[in-house]
């Protein structure tokens, strides 16, 4: 059944005209392309990322990757991320510098987390491990300025964040300082199409 719903599907995408495909496709065309170091979605992560309403509204798809020469375990991550800006401020006539603030939902896929945690664990003794929400505040510098050329119209963001498992165990226990259930996220924002959204 799903393979003639599939056949079906490509005869009508095949039968639309050139110009509306085009338009989709025009539409569905990601604004950055990301990738991340570290910040809790894998020692290194790529994605892509929307924005909205004049670049003040963030929405971006992220996988990332632990290597178990690292963490033990291979851990593949996928991340939603989600953020809005605060602020902008001119720097220096070379950069913008801005401040966004959001959260990512997190979902880890290896050997012992679970969504539903298994039968043979106690009840209400563990808490799910492979679902996590996390909030973020992020510094970024924008390189708008003509006359800087490698970083021309790229972005690199610092994201100071944590987990609601750290949030939650803080909390509850006291057993550690509020900065070390903090972590760093370094990337860098590469901009997608530019001659095409200039042209909208």
């Amino acid at each position: 059944m799903k393979i003639i719903f599939a056949y079906f599907t490509l005869i009508l995408f095949s039968l639309t005209s050139v110009n509306a495909r085009e338009k989709f496709i025009h539409k569905i065309k990601p604004d950055l392309l990301k990738v991340q170091f570290a910040g809790n979605i894998g020692v290194l992560a790529t994605g892509i990322e929307y924005s909205f309403l004049v670049d003040k509204i963030h929405f971006g798809i992220l996988y990332g990757f632990a290597p178990s020469s690292i963490v033990g375990r291979d851990i593949h991550t996928i991340s939603i991320k989600n953020s809005m800006g605060l602020f902008r401020q001119p720097l220096f006539n070379k950069a913008l510098l801005g401040i966004t603030t959001g959260f990512s939902f997190n979902y880890s896929i290896t050997h012992n987390t679970h969504i539903i945690m298994p039968g043979y664990y106690p009840d209400n003794y563990y808490n799910t491990n492979a679902l996590h929400f996390a909030p973020f505040v992020s510094f970024n510098l924008n390189f708008n300025n003509e006359n800087v050329n490698i970083l021309k119209n790229k972005t690199i963001y610092f994201d100071i964040g944590t987990l609601d498992t750290y949030i939650w165990y803080y909390l509850k226990t006291k057993a550690m300082n509020f900065t070390e259930i903090l972590n760093l996220a370094i990337g860098v924002n590469f901009p997608l199409f530019i001659k095409e959204k200039a042209k909208q």
